[in-house]
């Protein structure tokens, strides 16, 4: 988990989050003001959350917009951890499609470079199969067809 201080403002939102992941996030001394869009909001935005200083920490799950902060006061301070790291729920995104012909493959990598092939054949009987590793998905994605397939309780 990566856990950092936020330069804060008390003049304009500070975008908080580096990729969209979940996050918990402690105000320390004065409160702080967290808000949820995609564009910096202005200083004026009343949809926001609050959190004070003596607050218990404020568990951000995994959203797909950004967050933001506005300091109170000069004296405002925001810890941010990232929960991105847990290896029990990485974030995949989809990287490539081979939908061309049968079977159709997708491709899906994490931050860190983990990833995982979907296989799919679209024939009767239609199967799902899955392949996963570590790293060096460009060398796995182009020997896609020669991989060890199984079914996904197996491989995961």
């Amino acid at each position: 988990m990566a856990t950092g201080s936020v330069a804060l403002d008390t003049t304009q939102y500070v975008r908080i989050n580096v990729g969209y992941t979940s996050m918990l996030l402690q105000a320390h001394r004065d409160d702080v003001t967290i808000a949820f869009a995609e564009a910096k909001p202005a200083k004026s935005n009343v949809a926001v959350h609050t959190l004070g200083g003596r607050d218990a920490p404020l568990p951000i799950p995994v959203v797909d917009t950004n967050v933001w902060a506005l300091a109170k006061s000069n004296t405002s301070s925001l810890i941010v951890t990232e929960a991105d790291d847990n290896p029990n729920n990485p974030k995949y995104k989809a990287a490539e499609i081979d939908d061309a012909a049968s079977p159709n493959y997708f491709g899906f990598i994490t931050a860190r470079g983990e990833w995982y092939i979907l296989k799919m054949t679209t024939a009767a009987p239609k199967q799902l199969r899955f392949a996963k590793g570590a790293s060096d998905f460009a060398t796995s994605w182009t020997g896609r067809a020669g991989l060890s397939y199984d079914y996904l309780d197996v491989v995961f």
